[in-house]
């Protein structure tokens, strides 16, 4: 393992928030960040690996979306239930809506906001709105609901972007804007407030191109993006409000991928995949990204500090965190090969980051689409996987020891595609999952649908 340090930079600090409403502030982030030489740990980790075959249709499965599911399951989470008709977002015919993700808007985290990617169907070159709605989908969830007030976040945003509750009645987001030059930025603010078409203050990192993941750790929100020169994606990592200078994670070919949950007050778990452990700061020549890593991180008396460490190799197209009790579920998929076959790959870490067993849970899914969110250390896995009627979203829920338990397709009315998107109940376990798809007509664009996932557990 090698030790990372990330210092704050006290020009930074003064230079992040201005006081006009609306106006754009910078935070640099230097791509030639002496703090992000640290680099690639050691490989290894200690895990062992199991494997878990699944089929289309378990005992432990419904498919009904309302009531009919022949008494209490026999283990927690045994079987799964959706709410139907599904919600959908109001005011968005003729325009294509997509990449979804769901945050808390509320303190209490009943209230759920969902940002998402507006563009015109009819037309590829128009800008791609960033637009956020907000909803409650965890008392009695509203089916068959054309949820109204959509509001505007930014007119260029919804082309990459990330999203993460804030303090109080707000939620933080951090996206592209696609009209700044090259090599272009990432605009943050934590002020958004939900059922307002308010435009808050912003700040500024120049020099990425692609918004990985916001995670709020305490005060401060760890945030990573990718810089996009040559064909090469530079995966880095920062502190936002206050600002550090760059954490490079490593270089791909490709898309790189990440997330982060919060491992303790000031501490953080990150996962990623790049192209080398070895080469974080990209001398090199990068590859795809096949080096599944983790890192340990705390902020402390203004600095980052912290490990890394590979702990597989692998090809990647997703990689997703969720909380546990003792570190977090990590999440990677993997389009297997010649003589391996499509999978899922999933485990816990430790507050180190180490992993203990990472097991396989072989099933076809669409790359991209995966995603994870966690209850009680029960972990819950969403996909989209083809179907001889079309694409629909798939839920999969594992007890913490990595046992599969419930397991249900979420019938979709349209072909499912893009991202899904999961966020826990805080009361029960359950999950709000949206998703978008095509409808019958291609002029009517793709359209976001919302449902919730309860586990029937027993009495």
């Amino acid at each position: 393992m090698n030790w990372l340090r990330l210092r704050y930079s006290p020009a930074l600090l003064a230079a992040l928030w201005i006081s006009a409403c609306g106006a754009r502030s910078e935070l640099y982030l230097p791509l030639d960040s002496t703090g992000g030489t640290g680099g690639g740990g050691s490989s290894g980790g200690g895990g062992t690996t199991t494997t878990t075959t699944t089929t289309t249709t378990t005992t432990t499965t419904t498919t009904s979306s309302t009531g009919g599911t022949g008494g209490a399951p026999a283990v927690p989470c045994g079987k799964l239930e959706y709410k139907a008709p599904f919600a959908s977002l109001a005011g968005g015919m003729k325009k294509h809506q997509r990449s979804g993700k769901l945050v808390y808007g509320s303190a209490n985290h009943l209230s759920v906001t969902l940002a998402t990617g507006w563009q015109v169907a009819d037309d590829p070159m128009a800008p791609v709105e960033l637009r956020h709605t907000t909803f409650e989908p965890f008392g009695t969830f509203p089916t068959g609901t054309a949820l109204a007030n959509t509001n505007l976040a930014d007119f260029d945003g919804g082309v990459s972007f990330a999203a993460s509750e804030a303090n109080g009645a707000h939620f933080a987001l951090l996206f592209r804007d696609v009209t700044e030059p090259s090599p272009g930025a990432l605009f943050f603010s934590d002020q958004y407030q939900p059922d307002s078409g308010s435009f808050p203050s912003l700040a500024s990192v120049p020099g990425m191109r692609n918004a990985t993941f916001l995670t709020k750790i305490g005060a401060n929100y760890a945030f990573a993006g990718e810089s996009v020169a040559g064909g090469q994606h530079q995966l880095l990592m920062g502190i936002l409000p206050n600002g550090a200078d760059a954490l490079q994670l490593g270089c791909t070919n490709g898309a790189s991928f990440a997330d982060a949950v919060p491992s303790g007050p000031g501490s953080l778990l990150v996962g990623f995949a790049t192209g080398s452990s070895a080469d974080p700061s990209c001398s090199s020549s990068p590859s795809a990204a096949t080096a599944v890593q983790t890192a340990s991180l705390q902020i402390s008396g203004g600095q980052l500090t912290g490990t890394l460490q590979q702990i597989a190799s692998d090809q990647v197209s997703d990689v997703r965190l969720a909380p546990r009790s003792d570190g977090a579920w990590m999440v990677w998929s993997s389009p297997g090969g010649e003589d391996t076959p499509i999978s899922i790959k999933y485990g816990r870490i430790d507050g180190n980051g180490s992993p203990g067993s990472i097991f396989t849970y072989e099933t076809p899914y669409e790359a991209g689409s995966i995603a994870a969110t966690s209850f009680d250390d029960f972990l819950m896995i969403a996909w989209i996987q083809a179907e001889p009627e079309g694409a629909s979203p798939h839920v999969q829920v594992f007890a913490p020891d990595g046992t599969p338990v419930g397991k249900i397709t979420v019938q979709a009315t349209g072909l499912a595609r893009g991202s899904l998107t999961l966020l826990t109940s805080p009361s029960a376990h359950a999950a709000a999952l949206a998703w978008s798809e095509a409808v019958a007509d291609p002029s009517g664009g793709d359209q976001i649908r919302v449902t919730r996932v309860d586990c029937l557990d027993p009495n």
